[in-house]
């Protein structure tokens, strides 16, 4: 027979679990989660140089330095055609940015550069200078057609047949600054295919903001509810027994 001790404990353990349900720590970390999402931005902006960050198939907007906006996904970064690139890097070259006269393309250039486990300091390659990437010189080793490149990081300084000097710091500011163009184009694919957009011709770039602050919280709330409940159950646990038929009759 169920005592009325026992009823009394199970309407205790469902009102308990009703008012977790209700008002406990899952609710009160969805509306907390739910109220740091509203407070986030719907867009991420992203500087161009940064584009390395994104994930290849992320969504993003990018934004020219024109004000056109060019939407789809993003599939990574390719070179853009080589006359094109040479159009408007002997253009910048040109133009001089800071009074620094830039190596031209085909020119025969010394690379300086810094290997931390090197026996000597600084080293130096020889070759012909093919243009920059937008974290990297390109060349070719003097009488090979292969394409090599080294990362701006690890260039000290890069010299010219003409006796010009460019140290590898100023070449990385100018690059992200966006007036050395690079010949990497990001590649945006959307309806009408892909799309290779230049990196110099970039203003910034919006990429969708995820908002699981809610589902996160509620989540851990929820946890937490359940180990109160658990803990509610263990401490009737002898008289649950009772209802076995070992209580009182």
């Amino acid at each position: 027979m169920i005592t009325s001790k026992i009823i009394s404990k199970l309407a205790l353990v469902i009102v308990a679990v009703a008012t977790l349900a209700l008002n406990g720590c899952s609710m009160i970390g969805l509306t907390t989660g739910a109220s740091v999402d509203s407070e986030k931005s719907n867009q991420k902006i992203v500087p161009g140089w940064q584009v390395m960050t994104i994930a290849p198939g992320t969504r993003i907007t990018i934004i020219l330095k024109d004000g056109t906006r060019l939407s789809g996904k993003y599939s990574g970064l390719d070179p853009i055609p080589a006359e094109q690139y040479a159009a408007i890097y002997s253009q910048a070259r040109e133009q001089k940015a800071e009074g620094i006269l830039l190596p031209a393309l085909g020119e025969r250039i010394d690379i300086g550069l810094f290997l931390e486990k090197a026996k000597e300091p600084e080293k130096k390659l020889e070759g012909i200078f093919e243009g920059f990437g937008h974290d990297r010189v390109l060349f070719k080793f003097k009488g090979t057609t292969t394409l090599s490149d080294l990362p701006l990081s690890f260039v000290t300084k890069i010299a010219g047949s003409g006796g010009h000097v460019i140290a590898g710091e100023t070449l990385k500011r100018l690059i992200l600054e966006g007036k050395i163009p690079v010949l990497s184009a990001i590649v945006v694919e959307g309806k009408a295919g892909k799309t290779l957009v230049a990196m110099d011709n970039v203003s910034q770039m919006e990429i969708p903001v995820k908002k699981d602050g809610a589902w996160t919280g509620f989540g851990i709330g929820a946890a937490i509810d359940i180990a109160i409940v658990f803990y509610i159950v263990a401490q009737f646990k002898g008289d649950w027994l009772s209802l076995g038929g070992y209580g009182e009759m």
